[in-house]
């Protein structure tokens, strides 16, 4: 697997907790 792949995981997550968060 790609180092990329795992990255843009946390990426994703931690926007869409941000997010959430900020409701």
């Amino acid at each position: 697997m790609l180092p990329s792949l795992a990255l843009l995981g946390v990426i994703f997550t931690g926007s869409q907790i941000r997010l959430f968060s900020h409701t």
